[in-house]
């Protein structure tokens, strides 16, 4: 069975062109997109000639997801309903966010012409007749200038500031939703949903995938920290002592995330850092270039949690210990700033005060540290997608186009690193993964420094930092 139909097509470029009056002459799947078959989906770009009723043919370009192909990450998609979510927040709540926010405000995320899948067809914008035709179309942000974020790259106060605002607009849209439902009824079945995305990465339930993944995680972190540094902590001695207090950690990180407590809790992103960041920019007099704006994309790991857990993944995950020590405070600052303009003063002071907001850094700081155990070592373990000059679009790049049978995405792929990591890692997904990752730390100095720093600051966190030297 194709993934994608010539209806589905003729469904999205009708949502796209918010007009009946075209007639698509040809289309294929094009793998321009460095970041292609990865542990969340297939991602390609769509591109699509359509005929206007004045006779002119214009070329468009849509950016598309499809479930993996890896039957690992497939399962996992799988049993978090990661499409269904996605689809939801795209169809239904964002939809609503948007209404909700100040016109001038925009919601930091693509426009979606066509969202399909997982458990929850009957609320999707169409109907999925099975888990495998589940598929997401979004505009491509590429030829708008938008670079995917490099995580070689450690972002300055200039990025992590659009990332506040755009963090403070997005949570603030979730704010105003949750808010409409004592005022109308007309939102309260979308309400109710917010408190129902669940969450997909951790989890306490033993039996489940994710719960797996966070015990060799475990494993992982007390092996490598063993290897590390040999005299200060002796495996024969420190491993099981070690594998304990980290999954204390996670125990902990559970409770925060699904136990009601005193803290707001707003619709997050889930994993804010990599290819889920987009950042325009514009040129400066003397050459250089600032960034102007920022767009967050890939909403499968939802979760219904403080605000400040997003902020601490972001900032944990893309910046170092030193940046977060000495401009954490004023960035706290300026989201808050942002939030009361997407909200307005009352509802901000109601519902999430600053003082509120810095209060929660000290109580969930752990989830951040967490946060950078579980991600640093995946999120740099293969080269960055490929920067925007070899983005760039232009129609006559690609001359005549094949028909969508014979151009099937699947069949066209060439590995790229990322597609080469996820592949060469899925049958470790629930292994100890520590000899990759000292092989890693071997060949690449930046990768060991990014992920020692990560231990440190944990081990010092939770009273096992033994060297008062830094290791660097």
């Amino acid at each position: 069975m194709e993934l994608f139909t010539k209806d589905d097509l003729n469904a999205m470029i009708s949502a796209a062109m918010m007009s009946p009056n075209f007639k698509v002459i040809e289309y294929k799947f094009d793998s321009v997109y460095n970041f292609g078959n990865t542990k969340m989906g297939r991602h390609c770009r769509l591109m699509v000639i359509v005929e206007y009723p004045d006779d002119v043919r214009r070329t468009h370009s849509f950016f598309s997801k499809f479930v993996p192909e890896i039957e690992e990450y497939k399962n996992f998609v799988r049993v978090n309903d990661c499409f269904g979510k996605e689809a939801y927040f795209y169809s239904h709540i964002a939809s609503i966010m948007k209404t909700l926010l100040p016109s001038e405000i925009p919601l930091p995320i693509p426009m979606c012409y066509f969202a399909r899948g997982g458990s929850r067809e009957s609320v999707s914008l169409q109907p999925c007749p099975n888990f495998e035709a589940s598929a997401i179309i979004l505009q491509d942000l590429l030829p708008l200038g938008y670079q995917p974020m490099d995580m070689w790259t450690l972002l300055d106060l200039s990025h992590c500031r659009i990332v506040m605002r755009a963090l403070a607009i997005f949570h603030g849209g979730s704010v105003l939703l949750q808010q409409s439902k004592s005022e109308s009824l007309e939102y309260e079945g979308e309400n109710e949903a917010i408190i129902l995305v669940n969450e997909s990465v951790f989890i306490s339930d033993e039996e489940s995938l994710s719960n797996k993944i966070l015990h060799a995680c475990s494993e992982t972190t007390a092996s490598v920290i063993c290897q590390i540094w040999p005299i200060m902590y002796p495996k024969e001695r420190s491993y099981n002592k070690l594998l304990h207090a980290i999954w204390n950690s996670w125990k902990n990180v559970f409770s925060m995330l699904h136990t009601v407590n005193r803290h707001k809790r707003v619709i997050c992103h889930g994993e804010l850092c990599g290819n889920n960041i987009l950042f325009a920019y514009e040129r400066e007099h003397h050459g250089g270039r600032k960034p102007v704006d920022v767009k967050f994309v890939d909403m499968q790991l939802l979760r219904y949690a403080p605000p400040i857990t997003d902020i601490l993944m972001f900032l944990h995950v893309c910046t170092r210990r030193m940046f977060r020590h000495e401009h954490l405070s004023n960035l706290l600052s300026y989201y808050h700033i942002e939030f009361v303009r997407a909200v307005s003063p009352k509802v901000a002071n109601k519902t999430l005060p600053l003082e509120a907001l810095k209060t929660s850094v000290e109580d969930m700081r752990e989830f951040g540290l967490m946060a950078a155990i579980y991600l640093l070592p995946k999120c740099l373990a293969y080269r960055p997608a490929r920067r925007s000059a070899e983005f760039h679009f232009s129609p006559e790049r690609f001359g005549n186009f094949s028909s969508p049978r014979e151009s099937h995405f699947s069949k066209r792929y060439s590995l790229n690193d990322a597609e080469q990591y996820y592949q060469n890692n899925s049958q470790v997904l629930f292994e100890n993964q520590a000899p990759r990752i000292l092989e890693r730390m071997e060949e690449n100095r930046s990768f060991k420094i990014r992920l020692i720093e990560a231990y440190e600051e944990y081990l010092e966190f939770i009273g096992l930092w033994k060297n008062p030297l830094s290791s660097q």
